[in-house]
């Protein structure tokens, strides 16, 4: 498995819309420098949130441009069975990918994060009284939550891979995955009000319920707000938190790995 894990990352690290996006997010980290300016009563606040945002950005459109055409293109070109054909189950060959993926994801995010880093080592040597609130350990703790974020939706898309060999569909399912994911808590909170509880019917708000343990909470991987705050989540909620995204991510390419392995390819 581990041969699959080195292909896949080097597949992925040589992408030329890694790189396109790689520019892109680093152009946008860079323009934090400029716009900062703007919001000089909140500058370090505003720059934290930025970065931030700006990475999770970028694990967003690796994912849809990456990682969403991984199982379709050796699909399509025929690859996986040269790779089927070696020592390999298809049980290895999910989690080789998945494993493969992460990989690229991790080069990515170390890489983005030192810029931003530099960045905001940068801005706070400059406007050092607008950084009172500053704490790196918070900064880094948003960016390993939002890894942990880009972990869980990697195992859906691969869930998804496995199901579909159309690259559209695989992103649909996803998109759809992730909207609701983001909204769910927002949801939850409008039905436990009276309000929600009286404009919505009594089967769509335990449909809404039932989704709720099935989708993923993405919000709950969202620690911009606190991170700009120089706030720390406590030990006992970071290994929640962290459990959590891997137990997730290990049920559902459990799930993958057991479909693919009856499925019949074509």
């Amino acid at each position: 498995m581990w041969p699959l894990i080195s292909v896949t990352f080097l597949e992925g690290v040589r992408s030329r819309i890694l790189y396109g996006i790689f520019l892109f997010a680093i152009f946008v980290v860079f323009l934090s420098i400029i716009f900062a300016n703007f919001f000089m009563q909140d500058l370090g606040k505003v720059a934290v949130d930025f970065n931030l945002s700006a990475i999770s950005f970028a694990g967003l459109l690796i994912s849809a441009s990456l990682s969403v055409n991984l199982i379709a293109k050796d699909l399509d070109k025929r690859t996986i069975y040269f790779v089927l054909s070696r020592p390999i189950t298809r049980v290895q060959y999910v989690w080789g990918k998945y494993l493969g993926l992460l990989t690229v994801f991790l080069f990515a995010y170390l890489l983005l994060t030192g810029i931003s880093c530099l960045v905001l080592v940068y801005l706070k040597s400059e406007y050092v009284n607008y950084f009172g609130s500053f704490n790196w350990l918070a900064y880094l703790q948003a960016v390993y939550f939002d890894f942990i974020k880009i972990m869980v939706l990697n195992s859906i898309i691969i869930f998804f891979g496995v199901i579909t060999t159309s690259s559209f569909v695989n992103l649909l399912f996803t998109v759809s995955t992730y909207v609701v994911g983001q909204s769910i808590s927002d949801v939850i909170h409008f039905i436990s009000t009276g309000r929600g509880q009286e404009s919505l019917a009594p089967a769509t708000a335990q449909l809404i319920t039932v989704i709720k343990y099935i989708v993923p909470n993405f919000e709950a991987f969202d620690f911009k707000v606190i991170s700009a705050h120089g706030m720390l989540v406590s030990a006992s909620e970071f290994g929640y938190f962290t459990l959590y995204g891997i137990v997730y991510s290990v049920i559902v390419l459990c799930l993958a790995a057991m479909i693919f392995k009856k499925k019949e390819l074509l």
